[in-house]
């Protein structure tokens, strides 16, 4: 899914033919490359995945336009470089965030797999 146009997204989908009204954040989302690492093999996380993906590229966009605007000869008054030095670690925080949501599916998975395991021993225990 990670390498698929939006279009081929909902091919298949009832929702075809409304990808022309996605706000465009939302497509740059959707299209998002995913770390292999951080793939589920459940197509519904990984769609998930993408998302998050997308929103932390486009705040590591903000980030560097921001940084580029500290270093500007223009940029001069004291209230302004606070300014966007919060702003750049605030967007920070955010991509330091929805880092730690996007371990989170590959870890319930893997829980998830385990507890399956955990109960069937009981199960197969339990019934001898």
């Amino acid at each position: 899914m990670a390498n698929q146009s939006i279009d081929e997204f909902f091919k298949d989908r009832e929702d075809q033919g409304k990808t022309k009204d996605l706000p465009s954040n939302v497509k740059i989302a959707i299209q998002a490359q995913v770390s292999s690492e951080k793939l589920t093999s459940n197509e519904h996380w990984d769609y998930f995945l993408s998302v998050l993906e997308g929103y932390k590229q486009q705040t590591q966009e903000a980030m560097r336009s921001l940084d580029m605007l500290v270093w500007l000869p223009t940029t001069v008054s004291h209230e302004s470089l606070i300014s966007l030095k919060v702003n750049h670690a605030y967007n920070q925080g955010v991509v330091d965030a929805l880092e730690q949501i996007s371990e989170i599916p590959k870890r319930l998975v893997k829980d998830g797999e385990l507890a399956q395991e955990i109960i069937k021993e009981f199960k197969t225990s339990y019934d001898a």
